[in-house]
């Protein structure tokens, strides 16, 4: 606080606190004593734990700007020593005149400088347990509006109370956060320019500035030829924006923290840098989205069931506690799931170990899309316990980490358990994987053959026995009393329906990319089929039945082609394809897939993978690995515009005051000069009856926990199977 205002009014009606005549709420709600004081001690009441005060104070060098900071020091500390808020236990402070003048623009921008060293210096400083308010109150609203920016630059909270006025009520109450980090584009357009002038000596820097047709935003950022703190602070800003293009989930990190600083604190490193990029090498970019923006989006739906089941209650103590949503353990456990349900895209050969393979005796799975869309769960699983040292690093390795000292072994047991836990819950994420063995089993024929052929039966087997059945090996774990058996499945569960509520249009990236996808895609698939005739004398000798009538693979394949030759990218976009094309091409590749691994399964027989690349098979192998390309690519085509459908997914709080559920709002996307297709409807339908079948499939695994789709519509409520 720059500047403060304080005297015998204070001091009177502190006595009177003291004496009981005034009551504490008054005392820091009511227009009583100076705003710069009171938005202070406002801060204090609002506090629900212990803290621990260190007043930074920042006066102009002049005597009575120096005094009242003092006298604002020794109200305060009067109001500490007479212990009137319990939980503010300790109170340091330091008073720093610093050279604050408004006298003229350079004087002005100086003083701004100055005033952003001393917060870097105390940011710097910080502690795992610590963190800066900014009280934007007190002092010359022009440098205060500087320090307001410092706040939203770092995302740092800022509190203000009115001062002298009629009203009545003076509440302590926080400025409004934005997200400072949208600047990130204009930065980007000068970002070059700005670096450069920053690492100029100062001579060569004030020759540039002279430039009058640079950006003003830019010059403004240099003082008499010096580099300003801000300018240090928005580079700072841009190379964390630069890595971090989006969101991280804040809603449930922020519950994490709470409930462990440290495994909240990690968890957000990991994010923000060894998780960044995990979809590198995706080998299927056919399919929607499936990037870091997927998780976000994941994130940011269960913050807001959170946020709905608990309207407003503490932590703890709403309904999200009946899902374990006020545990560490069952938070770091969702939030890494949601994260690496998906890394099983990457996967280009299998086994994923290469140690494990003799002599190159690997599937190519990148020659195979539809393999690994059908078991990208357990290529997760596995990649998960593979990189497991990587994905999870030592804390003590992770660059910029700060853990509290006593709190560094509790750390590494937690991550010890999240890691073992994992693989389990992205295993599970699928439909087809069922939680244990009161829910039905839910058999796909082309994920059967798939497994059958990279794992071998009985071990493939093994993987589509009950997620509760598997749990059993980690009893040692359970006894510990950090997670549950139970817990584990009610994460399971809610990684699979909060992954099937992310339907929105964020999934086709935009409406430019999209229409580039499309023909890319088309593209893709057309160069594919004309490599057609090459094989065509072995693909005519491959038998299999569709709909109930026998046809060679050649015919189907040829068949689907020219069907999807009659659908172009804008019919795909805009969602006007001929149902019954679509639905024969939906049919053909139902038929197509098994039966191509089936007879990859016959050709290797008992032999490792390497017999499928020798002599006649080499052809076959080839021949089939062409067919799931094309088909996988026209499936992928049709896809688009379920996601294209939907703006928004909202979880609200249900009207029924008491109810275990949340409202999932599926907000239409306006799409500006295109009426909505005759079908609209019944697509957002079917995205409903999509969403509750995974609750449905879930169990009693979310307590009667349940999420109902809320949309624009004339057709009844999508019917619920029971749990």
């Amino acid at each position: 606080m720059p500047g403060f205002s304080i005297g015998e009014k204070e001091r009177g009606i502190l006595n009177k606190v003291r004496s009981g005549e005034i009551d504490k709420k008054k005392f820091v709600t009511e227009n009583l004593i100076s705003a710069e004081v009171q938005s202070t001690l406002g801060h204090i009441s609002r506090q629900e734990d212990a803290i621990s005060l260190d007043l930074h104070l920042y006066p102009s060098r002049g005597g009575i700007s120096f005094l009242t900071a003092l006298y604002c020091v020794w109200y305060l500390k009067e109001v500490h020593d007479a212990k009137l808020f319990p939980n503010w236990k300790d109170f340091n402070w330091t008073v720093s005149p610093l050279d604050i003048k408004v006298g003229g623009a350079q004087e002005f921008h100086k003083s701004v400088n100055s005033i952003f060293e001393k917060f870097d210096e105390i940011r710097a400083g910080l502690g795992a347990r610590d963190s800066l308010v900014i009280n934007m109150t007190g002092g010359y609203k022009s440098i205060s509006a500087y320090a307001s920016l410092y706040s939203l630059i770092y995302d740092i909270p800022a509190i203000y109370a009115f001062g002298e006025g009629r009203e009545e009520t003076r509440e302590t109450f926080d400025l409004m956060p934005l997200p400072v980090s949208c600047a990130i584009g204009a930065m980007d357009e000068e970002i070059s320019l700005l670096k450069g002038l920053c690492s100029m000596d100062s001579v060569e820097r004030n020759r540039v500035l002279k430039n009058s047709t640079l950006p003003s935003w830019v010059r403004g950022l240099f003082v008499e030829g010096s580099t300003s703190s801000l300018a240090k602070s928005l580079i700072e800003q841009y190379k964390k924006g630069q890595s971090q293009v989006t969101g991280s989930g804040r809603e449930l990190l922020s519950r994490l923290k709470k409930v462990s600083p440290c495994l909240g604190n990690y968890m957000e490193k990991l994010i923000e840098t060894r998780w960044s990029d995990l979809w590198m090498g995706d080998q299927i970019p056919e399919t929607v989205e499936h990037s870091r923006r997927h998780s976000k989006r994941i994130m940011e739906i269960a913050g807001n069931v959170m946020r709905s089941l608990d309207r407003g209650e503490p932590l703890g103590e709403g309904r999200s506690k009946d899902l374990y949503m006020d545990r560490p353990i069952p938070l770091a456990l969702l939030i890494s799931a949601i994260y690496l349900h998906d890394i099983g895209h990457t996967a280009l050969t299998y086994p994923l170990d290469l140690n494990e393979s003799e002599d190159g005796d690997v599937f190519p799975l990148s020659l195979f899309p539809s393999a690994v869309r059908e078991v990208h769960n357990l290529l997760s699983a596995e990649m998960v316990r593979l990189r497991a040292k990587d994905l999870f690093p030592d804390p003590d390795e992770m660059e910029g980490l700060n853990v509290v000292e006593d709190r560094a072994g509790e750390l590494k047991e937690y991550l010890e358990i999240v890691k073992k836990l994992v693989p389990e819950v992205c295993a599970g994420h699928r439909g087809y994987v069922r939680l244990d063995d009161y829910i039905p089993k839910k058999k796909k024929k082309s994920v059967w053959e798939v497994g059958k052929l990279l794992m071998g039966k009985e071990r493939f087997k093994s993987t589509l026995s009950p997620v509760s059945s598997r749990l059993g090996k980690f009893a040692t774990i359970f006894a510990g009393g950090h997670i549950s058996e139970e817990e584990v499945l009610t994460v399971t569960a809610l990684l699979r329906v909060l992954d099937g509520c992310d339907v929105q249009s964020d999934r086709i990236v935009g409406e430019d990319h999209l229409i580039q996808r499309l023909e890319r895609t088309a593209y893709e698939a057309k160069a594919l089929a004309a490599q057609l005739p090459i094989y065509s004398q072995i693909l005519e000798a491959i038998d299999l039945e569709i709909d109930g009538k026998a046809l060679s693979m050649n015919s189907c394949v040829k068949e689907l082609c020219e069907l999807a030759n009659k659908i172009t990218p804008e019919d795909s976009r805009s969602g006007t394809m001929d149902r019954e094309v679509s639905g024969r091409i939906g049919s053909i590749c139902k038929a197509v897939y098994p039966e191509i691994f089936k007879r990859l399964r016959k050709l290797k027989g008992d032999d490792g993978f390497q017999v499928l690349f020798e002599g006649e098979n080499l052809s076959i192998v080839q021949g089939l690995s062409l067919v799931n390309r094309i088909a996988f690519k026209w499936e992928q085509f049709l896809h688009f515009y379920k996601h294209r459908l939907v703006e928004v997914v909202l979880p609200v709080p249900p009207k029924e005051k008491g109810s275990f559920s949340v409202d999932i709002k599926l907000i239409p996307k306006e799409i500006q000069g295109q009426e909505a297709p005759a079908n609209h409807e019944e697509q957002l339908y079917d995205i409903a009856k999509e969403i509750t079948g995974e609750v449905d499939r879930t169990g009693r695994h979310l307590r009667g926990f349940y999420i109902r789709p809320d949309y624009p519509r004339k057709e009844p409520e999508p019917e619920r199977n029971g749990n």
